[in-house]
């Protein structure tokens, strides 16, 4: 479906549609972020989970990953895990020259070599605190802002980036609203921001944002 059509459509059509395309995406975040089994696959990536500290607090972090996991292909096994994904195959969602929505899928347990850019293309952030933490310790607008700055410069046409907000705590509101701010600053020419929301979930549900270099 071409993606002018579906956003000029009035907010009863893109519900229908919404709804007749959940075969791939009818997840809640619950599927997506299994703490628990989080930590019993910290154990088995410890290794690699290490590793890919490397890449903390680098200028260039694309073309750093890019050659870290062209070096080291099987470091991509773990990213699932570093998200709480219980998926080794997802699907990801992808928009053409045309504005043509599709699905594309990135399988994180056979890693395909020829295809290590289309892997570092695709980023996600999950925002707030770490389960069973300390729950002053969060995330921040002002770093993760810096990030995505970053990571957008690099990003090449048609990567993507999501970013899930936890609304359900004060910090996460704060933060929540400070990067709505900057969200709607970029420039739709160069990018395509899309917002996945519950409207019938108690208790501030957390929401997801979609971000597609044009």
């Amino acid at each position: 479906m071409n993606f002018n059509t579906y956003i000029s459509s009035s907010s009863e059509d893109r519900l229908k549609i919404f709804l007749n395309t959940l075969s791939i995406t009818n997840r809640t975040p619950d599927y997506y972020v299994n703490w628990e089994k989080v930590e019993r696959e910290t154990k088995k990536y410890e290794l690699e989970l290490n590793t890919l500290n490397y890449l903390i607090g680098k200028d260039n972090i694309y073309s750093e990953a890019l050659h870290l996991f062209t070096k080291q292909p099987n470091l991509l096994k773990a990213i699932p895990s570093l998200i709480a994904s219980r998926d080794k195959v997802l699907d990801i969602l992808t928009i053409d020259e045309n504005d043509n929505m599709s699905f594309d899928s990135l399988n994180f347990s056979k890693i395909d070599n020829n295809r290590i850019k289309d892997y570092v293309d695709f980023a996600i952030y999950n925002l707030g605190y770490l389960p069973n933490g300390d729950k002053l310790i969060t995330t921040n607008s002002v770093d993760v802002e810096e990030s995505v700055r970053k990571l957008l410069d690099k990003l090449n046409s048609k990567g993507v980036i999501f970013i899930t907000f936890y609304i359900g705590h004060l910090c996460g509101q704060i933060e929540s609203a400070e990067m709505s701010s900057f969200l709607k600053t970029l420039d739709q020419k160069d990018y395509t921001v899309l917002k996945f929301t519950f409207e019938n979930q108690k208790n501030l549900p957390p929401y997801v944002v979609m971000i597609q270099k044009r």
